[in-house]
């Protein structure tokens, strides 16, 4: 592979970090030079996904990179924003979580998580947290919560120290 090819690459993947994914596609395609680097071929995915929607032929892609380098975290972050595309945030949080496990500190896999927020802790630890009762009672505890303040004794308005008068429902 000649300096040139390597540069594109190098290009491509700056490009694709920083959202830049219509310049990115077109450096990467060039000579077909992303199928010869896992890195490089997971941006190639994730430009290809934003640009064209393309889920699964670009998550086949991210596959294949990770079974080439395993222990990239920018691979992760690529498969994770493509999940991400496709909706499935819950399988992107996943994915993210596991490229964690590579790069504790990676700053892009960190503020991606970031993004999701922290999640409450299951009321039934023994079961997963996509089981029947952790979803409805979650749920539940939502709905109270968000409920409860419907029903307070009074009402603040405007003026932070007068009080209106009770609600009565």
């Amino acid at each position: 592979m000649g300096n040139a090819e390597l540069e594109s690459q190098r290009k491509g993947i700056e490009f694709t970090k920083e959202g830049k994914y219509d310049e990115a596609l077109e450096l990467l395609t060039q000579n077909d030079s992303f199928k010869s680097h896992p890195v490089s071929m997971s941006c190639y995915a994730l430009c290809k996904a934003a640009i064209e929607f393309d889920i699964k032929s670009t998550e086949k892609l991210c596959r294949q990179a990770l079974r080439l380098e395993r222990s990239n975290p920018i691979i992760y972050l690529c498969m994770g924003r493509i999940y991400l595309l496709s909706g499935d945030k819950g399988l992107a949080y996943k994915v993210f979580k596991y490229g964690l496990k590579y790069s504790r500190k990676n700053k892009e896999l960190l503020n991606e998580l970031a993004i999701f927020g922290k999640r409450r802790s299951v009321l039934f630890p023994s079961h997963k947290r996509d089981h029947f009762l952790n979803r409805s009672t979650g749920i539940l505890s939502l709905w109270l919560a968000m409920d409860i303040g419907r029903y307070l004794p009074f009402q603040r308005t405007k003026d932070k120290n007068a009080l209106k008068g009770a609600v009565i429902r």
